[in-house]
């Protein structure tokens, strides 16, 4: 599996169920990445109401996050 590059907005939480402390929660890099390429893919596609361009663009984006991550050294 690839590395996700860990948080995006890393923070100590608590996980209340077994009282054991992370030091990362939230939203993956990957994931972070991701919500910004979408900004740039959108316009790309006309047909947005199509269940299968939102997917297609879901893709995309996830694709060019994981380009970002490898530039950066963390695939």
């Amino acid at each position: 599996m690839n590395n996700d590059g860990g948080a995006a907005f890393p923070r100590t939480c608590q996980f209340i169920a077994d009282d054991d402390w992370v030091n990362e929660c939230g939203m993956t890099l990957r994931d972070y990445f991701a919500g910004k390429a979408m900004i740039a893919v959108i316009p790309q596609y006309s047909q947005f109401d199509d269940p299968e361009c939102r997917e297609a663009i879901g893709k995309r984006c996830y694709e060019l996050a994981a380009a970002m991550l490898k530039a950066r050294g963390a695939d």
